[in-house]
């Protein structure tokens, strides 16, 4: 087996891998717990009217149990990584901003403890898939997940990330089934590297086009597709057509 070195990417937080063995931890708890959750609203969005109230305590329970998972691994990853790769840091910084407005309607549920809204379970459906989604991007390529699938996929030596291997041991975890379980999540919940990630100056011509609706629009990036991008580049699309249809996706 090759162990590969994690690289914390931060001078702020050089030195300690007890914060990326945290973040990964939290990470994978907040998508199995969020992937609960996702099956739970399935099954309830599928059932009958009349038997819909079977679910509604299974659906306040699970979002007092989302509520409860830690997340300060994940926050303090966030406030201090530096990577060399934006978008893995886009990624993160996605996940925490959606996972900060998804717990705020979590706990109101759980406090409640009544049958969701509809608000609501709008709110629930969209978040815990790009909470979901987002953080197994990170945590895929943030902790080298990518060269271990590689690894196996070629059938070479075992590459495994120190981080990852050190939350295996210690919670008797298969690797390689959790390797793929991450890979099948951002597979799952689409998601992609936009070209405006992968060459700078596609990034810089998208702002530009942009101009003073950047800042708004930035807040949604996690809704962009590479259709959006294309539309604003060529003109077609106008940044306050790109906003209202931001709006209701």
């Amino acid at each position: 087996m090759i162990i590969i070195d994690h690289d914390m990417h931060s001078g702020v937080a050089k030195g300690s891998l007890d914060i990326a063995k945290d973040a990964l931890e939290c990470g994978i708890n907040l998508i199995n717990g969020l992937t609960t959750l996702e099956n739970i609203m399935h099954q309830w969005d599928l059932t009958n009217d009349g038997i819909k109230a079977d679910f509604d305590d299974q659906q306040c329970l699970c979002c007092a149990d989302c509520c409860d998972l830690l997340d300060t691994g994940i926050l303090l990853y966030a406030q201090f990584l530096y990577t060399s790769q934006q978008v893995v840091k886009d990624k993160l910084d996605i996940a925490v901003d959606i996972w900060k407005q998804l717990k705020d309607v979590l706990q109101t549920v759980s406090d409640a403890f009544v049958p969701l809204q509809s608000r609501e379970i709008s709110i629930i459906n969209k978040c815990s898939g790009v909470v979901i989604g987002n953080l197994a991007y990170f945590i895929y390529y943030e902790f080298d997940m990518s060269e271990t699938f590689d690894s196996i996929k070629d059938k070479r030596e075992l590459a495994v990330n120190s981080v990852v291997n050190f939350y295996c041991d210690k919670n008797g975890v298969n690797l390689v089934m959790l390797v793929n379980n991450i890979k099948e999540q951002i597979e799952s919940h689409n998601i992609t590297t936009l070209s405006i990630y992968e060459d700078l100056s596609i990034y810089e011509s998208f702002e530009e086009k942009l101009g003073d609706s950047f800042d708004l629009i930035d807040k949604y990036n996690y809704l962009l597709n590479e259709e959006d991008i294309q539309g604003i580049l060529s003109g077609d699309l106008s940044p306050a057509e790109l906003y209202a249809q931001l709006m209701v996706r």
